[in-house]
């Protein structure tokens, strides 16, 4: 018999060829779980059985699941910093082109401030309150943007997890700290005022 945990968290048990058909894998096995005769040790079980079943099949203790769970979740986690990262220059990329054309558009309203008396530094400081006051905006629209994303993702996410490792998975509430809001704040600030610069 198997066990089947659903998203939900409820538990179902049915004849393993029921469960074949219902997830549609036909004939085939994804996993085997095996008890231990009393005083076999993990390491000797684990042994025992390779040998049995030969060089073809993986024989893993179930806290292995746990290490493939913590790399797998790594990995994700280097690839989404990594991600954020390269947007965060494309970002400061955008804003510096941003500027750019907008300095140019308004060269004969510079020229008029620094007629009356405004000196370059001024000028300077007014461009980069508004790349300040810009960033704040979008890093606040940022935040929000991407708990919401977040909400619609993270389920997908759980499932797959799921189907890989056996664990039935519920995230029905996600929250963020404010801590990494207001960090996320602070940095998308900086990469404003920095390609305003």
């Amino acid at each position: 018999f198997r066990r089947v945990l659903f998203r939900s968290g409820n538990l179902a048990i049915m004849d393993i060829y029921a469960a074949q058909a219902v997830f549609g894998r036909g004939r085939l096995f994804d996993r085997i779980d095996i008890g231990l005769a009393e005083g076999v040790s993990i390491e000797q079980g684990t042994a025992r059985l390779q040998a049995l079943v030969g060089p073809g099949f993986q024989v893993e203790p179930p806290q292995s699941r746990g290490t493939h769970f913590q790399s797998m979740s790594r990995g994700l986690t280097v690839s989404i910093n990594l991600a954020s990262l390269f947007a965060l220059l494309i970002g400061v990329f955008i804003i510096f082109n941003s500027f750019s054309i907008a300095i140019t558009q308004r060269r004969g309203e510079i020229g008029v401030l620094r007629a009356l008396g405004a000196t370059s530094g001024q000028v300077k400081r007014l461009f980069l309150l508004e790349s300040v006051v810009l960033g704040l905006c979008g890093s606040l629209l940022g935040v929000f943007a991407g708990l919401w994303m977040a909400r619609g993702i993270v389920p997908g996410l759980a499932g797959t997890l799921q189907e890989v490792f056996g664990h039935a998975l519920s995230a029905d509430e996600i929250t963020i700290s404010t801590t990494l809001a207001a960090l996320a704040v602070v940095i998308g600030v900086l990469a404003s005022l920095v390609g305003g610069y």
